[in-house]
């Protein structure tokens, strides 16, 4: 009776605590209003939290972009693409103002996603003025987490076949190599051969030489 009180005594605090992270993972993906400083005014945007550096963010943003027709330039801290139109979002054409800041010095691996969206010139898409395509944009900015999930794991792919590549070359080299040192130590055996050949006959040449001088040294006598 007392193993089981104090199993549910633990099991509580757990159980809660993994309620709490599940809560928090969720939060995270879920894109919220904010209010944002642009241009001298308050201004509504979408921000969201993805667990991803922020250049890795840039890229794939800009990367699924320039796929479908949209080139960014960078202004100041904002990555921006004039006159988009996707029709899950609006039937007119915005310009979008995104900007990604990491979250802390420490969490390198986790930023923050700012979007604002333009309609004309100081004039800016909120919840209260143009609901629809708030929500739309809160919709699709959501969609993201899988964008960018999808570009950093190709990104880990072609590291780990750059590395792959790289091992295929050392090992390449390593043959080669190996194929000049049989080579060499091959020309060295025939040389091995070749020198012990050239020493015994100069030896049966001395040999031939000392025969000669013994002969000379007896007529002497």
């Amino acid at each position: 009776m007392h193993i089981t009180q104090t199993k549910e005594k633990y099991m509580k605090p757990l159980f809660f605590l993994f309620i709490l992270c599940i809560g928090c993972f969720g939060t995270m993906a879920q894109p919220v209003a904010t209010m944002l400083d642009f241009k001298q005014g308050k201004r509504e945007a979408i921000m969201m939290d993805l667990p991803y550096s922020s250049s890795v963010i840039e890229q794939a943003l800009i990367d699924t972009m320039r796929k479908q027709g949209y080139i960014g330039k960078t202004s100041g801290d904002y990555l921006i693409f004039k006159a988009v139109q996707f029709d899950a979002i609006a039937a007119v054409p915005l310009d979008w103002y995104i900007k990604i800041d990491r979250k802390s010095r420490k969490e390198k691996d986790l930023s923050t996603v700012t979007m604002l969206i333009g309609k004309d010139i100081n004039e800016y898409v909120s919840s209260g003025s143009d609901p629809a395509i708030f929500t739309n944009a809160m919709a699709y900015m959501n969609g993201w987490r899988k964008t960018v999930s999808s570009y950093d794991l190709q990104l880990q792919i072609n590291d780990q076949a750059e590395i792959i590549r790289d091992q295929e070359r050392k090992i390449k080299n390593l043959s080669e190599e190996a194929d000049d040192l049989a080579k060499r130590k091959k020309e060295l055996e025939e040389e091995i051969i070749l020198n012990q050949k050239n020493r015994d006959a100069l030896l049966l040449e001395k040999e031939a030489q000392i025969s000669v001088l013994e002969k000379l040294k007896s007529r002497k006598n």
